[in-house]
């Protein structure tokens, strides 16, 4: 709470907010002190009980709550490193299954659809045969950013693993996920990746499945890594429904 808190206001005002509750509490325990012991308040003694933290803290505070701010960026920066793909900045294959069956008990519980699709690049050897590696992390790059970008905020997209990318898309039904993926097919075989100067083109095939009755999540990943076969077998470039 108090991170939020801090997040929230930042390390000024924190600093200020926090000096001044550290004279009122001050000046509060040395006029308690005075009643205890029955004497009169004095102005010298209140003075210091304002004076003291209102010098020492705002230095000392300001120092540990910039402490605190670097070591939450740290924290959030090794969170964001611990889920996404290094060279696509999309979700990597430990976090989409994760968030997969997440998804999964959610449907079940509140009998809600949920698809999976599974994109696989077209001849991925050869682009990295024909314009080395470096071209083929341009190709993979493009993908993750225009799948990024043409997706619902409560689709979640990973790099599965290699060549191939993963739709988790929650509240959509074998129709919705097919037209979707198939909008996602067209995109991507329209895009054109500039390396070296050289225009590289790419298709890619995809396996669309819709969670059936109660099965489990290794069951509908094998249904839509077997339709993607399917699309690949059938000739490449083309979507297919489990």
């Amino acid at each position: 709470m108090f991170i939020r808190l801090l997040r929230k206001v930042g390390i000024h005002w924190l600093t200020w907010i926090i000096t001044w509750l550290s004279v009122l509490i001050s000046v509060a325990i040395t006029a308690a002190a005075y009643a205890v012991f029955g004497l009169p308040p004095s102005k010298l003694g209140l003075s210091i009980a304002v004076l003291a933290p209102a010098t020492i803290a705002p230095a000392f505070n300001y120092i540990t709550l910039s402490l605190l701010m670097r070591l939450d960026q740290k924290e959030q920066l090794l969170r964001e490193l611990s889920t996404l793909d290094e060279l696509t900045q999309a979700y990597n294959r430990r976090h989409i299954l994760e968030l997969a069956e997440h998804e999964r008990n959610r449907a079940l519980r509140l009998k809600h659809p949920l698809s999976i699709a599974i994109l696989d690049v077209d001849f991925f050897k050869k682009i990295n045969d024909t314009y080395g590696h470096p071209g083929g992390d341009v190709v993979l790059k493009t993908i993750a950013s225009t799948c990024l970008h043409n997706s619902r905020e409560i689709d979640h997209f990973a790099r599965y693993g290699g060549e191939e990318f993963m739709y988790i898309l929650p509240e959509a039904d074998a129709h919705t996920s097919l037209q979707f993926a198939e909008r996602i097919r067209k995109l991507l075989g329209q895009s054109k990746v500039v390396y070296q100067d050289k225009t590289i083109g790419f298709t890619v095939s995809i396996g669309v499945a819709t969670l059936a009755g109660n099965e489990s999540l290794d069951a509908l990943l094998l249904r839509a890594d077997q339709a993607l076969y399917k699309a690949k077998n059938k000739g490449k470039n083309q979507t297919v429904l489990a």
